[in-house]
């Protein structure tokens, strides 16, 4: 019993643990005619952890997350419901990251 309580403790304190940092990552949304996309919703996925972190794009398509650790992130960008764009980003020591999406022209 103690096993698996201190096992579980293990996997909160890592849980807790999975976005609070002192990293950022940011960056801006953009349509597939380079125009800033205002009201995107950006999440910010870790490849350890089941929680995600949002950001809505201000009027000029920027959006930032804040106290992120280092670690193997994706960010996904959505209009409207519908998938704009989404990177793998590699986020390996604490500081900036810069990330933009732009949306790919429909064929």
């Amino acid at each position: 019993m103690l096993k698996k309580m201190i096992m579980m403790m293990s996997v909160l304190a890592i849980t807790a643990t999975a976005f609070a940092g002192d990293g950022r990552i940011f960056g801006t949304v953009a349509g597939a005619d380079g125009q800033p996309m205002s009201g995107a919703k950006v999440e910010l996925l870790r490849d350890i952890s089941p929680y995600r972190l949002v950001a809505f794009t201000t009027g000029t398509g920027e959006y930032a997350f804040n106290d992120v650790t280092p670690g193997m992130f994706l960010v996904r960008a959505l209009a409207q419901g519908e998938l704009v764009g989404e990177l793998r980003v590699p986020f390996m020591r604490s500081g900036n990251k810069q990330v933009d999406i732009k949306a790919e022209a429909q064929r």
